[in-house]
């Protein structure tokens, strides 16, 4: 699935309650419709914002969505 088609399926599914709360990697890969390794390589690239206290992080749903729609080709 490319990065546009990723985007576009973001932004036709509801958000279904989380955009107030907080996600783990495994709820944003399920999420974005990608692996959890491809949410891993985009944090080491930084297209993904994320939360770090100690070994854990977190990731807010607008602020993704925000990020993801800096790559957006029109």
């Amino acid at each position: 699935m490319t990065m546009q088609n990723t985007i576009n399926k973001m932004q036709d599914t509801a958000v279904d309650g989380s955009s107030d709360g907080l996600l783990n990697k495994w709820q944003l890969a399920a999420k974005l419709g990608v692996g959890k390794r491809t949410v891993d390589a985009w944090m080491k690239k930084r297209r993904l914002p994320f939360i770090k206290c100690g070994k854990t992080v977190r990731f807010r749903w607008p602020d993704v969505l925000e990020k993801l729609n800096e790559f957006r080709v029109n």
